[in-house]
């Protein structure tokens, strides 16, 4: 298996949770498809709450930090390490 370098397993997953994952083949297809439609599932249904939030007509949310923000860094940081160690175990 060729090494895959865990920044970009890292970007990819944090603008779409999954996408990392499909990038690195790390996980089973279906979980990573399944954490790429939750994404898109989560960005749709707060829609209209993040452009009230970008237009200063509500403050943010704790759901909003939750969703939208924390965890996309979470699965970066789970995707540059799961990368990580797989490029060890492949060496």
């Amino acid at each position: 298996m060729k090494n895959k370098k865990p920044w970009i397993a890292a970007i990819l997953n944090f603008l779409l949770p999954g996408l990392g994952y499909l990038y690195t083949g790390s996980r089973h297809i279906i979980v990573a498809v399944g954490f790429f439609v939750l994404s898109i599932w989560v960005a749709v249904h707060d829609w209209n709450e993040i452009t009230a939030i970008l237009t200063g007509k509500i403050s943010i949310t704790e759901h909003f930090l939750l969703f939208i923000i924390l965890y996309p860094i979470v699965f970066a940081f789970d995707a540059f390490r799961d990368t990580t160690k797989r490029n060890q175990l492949s060496n």
